[in-house]
């Protein structure tokens, strides 16, 4: 969890289920209707394109998502040299293969890096 989101949870009663709620003060009822607000926060925050519908009606888009949002935060963890379980901490993950994706390049990375380092001190 980010310092920033810490700070903003923080003011919660100890107790609360949920911390992202609808405009009404409702958990959002499935993933898809929380996913369609991201989308809107998204919008609002000026992440878009602009298109034209087959209307030829202006419809502005998400340049982002919320998948993209979370593989953003792991990718910073796995290059920053976080382990595997670091980010399945961070999102939440059960499956050791699923958190891999994200540290697998980063890792080779590092490895090559250090196998170029002790060639160089083999010569």
């Amino acid at each position: 969890m980010s310092g920033e989101l810490m700070v903003e949870l923080a003011g919660l009663p100890a107790d609360a289920s949920t911390y992202l709620l609808t405009e009404q003060g409702e958990p959002f009822a499935s993933p898809g209707s929380l996913g369609n607000r991201v989308r809107k926060w998204i919008v609002e925050a000026g992440l878009c394109t602009i298109d034209t519908d087959a209307g030829g009606k202006t419809v502005k888009k998400a340049a982002r998502s919320q998948h993209g949002i979370r593989k953003a935060r792991a990718e910073e963890i796995a290059e920053q040299g976080g382990s595997v379980y670091e980010v399945m901490a961070l999102l939440s993950h059960s499956d050791v293969k699923t958190a891999e994706i994200y540290t697998k390049k980063f890792e080779r990375a590092r490895l090559a890096a250090k196998a170029f380092g002790r060639r160089e001190k083999a010569t």
